[in-house]
């Protein structure tokens, strides 16, 4: 997985070299799947700790809480890759951009409601 200042600079280059454009849309691909393989991880483990009782129910949603900053620091990882250069004339880029904000939007709703993430509360 790239790390973020690889992601910044693609993103930078772009502007400067049109083919790096393409690399920063795989990299923010692949970021987007790790946000996106973070759903499917672990969700039978979860459903069985929170039938076990109520302290495993706070630790399962301490857990679902840090799976939901996780999520959202990706997506944020993902969003940087579009940060500079053209957006291409299909609006695909643009359709990517809103999808990463709307999803990020979405989750952090979700845990600013429930105060566990250390990113929301304040």
């Amino acid at each position: 997985m790239p790390c973020l200042p690889a992601l910044q600079l693609a993103a930078y280059l772009s502007d400067y070299y049109p083919p790096s454009r393409d690399v920063a849309r795989r990299f923010a691909a692949m970021t987007s799947n790790v946000a996106d393989s973070l759903d499917t991880d672990g969700s039978s483990s979860s459903s069985a700790s929170s039938a076990a009782g109520g302290t495993a129910s706070a630790a399962a949603e301490a857990v679902a809480a840090q799976k939901q900053c996780k999520k959202i620091h990706w997506r944020a990882r993902a969003l940087t890759c579009h940060g500079a250069g053209a957006l291409d004339d299909e609006g695909m880029d643009a359709a990517d951009m809103m999808h990463l904000m709307v999803r990020m939007h979405l989750l952090g709703c979700c845990l600013c409601r429930r105060s566990k993430c250390c990113m929301f509360a304040f």
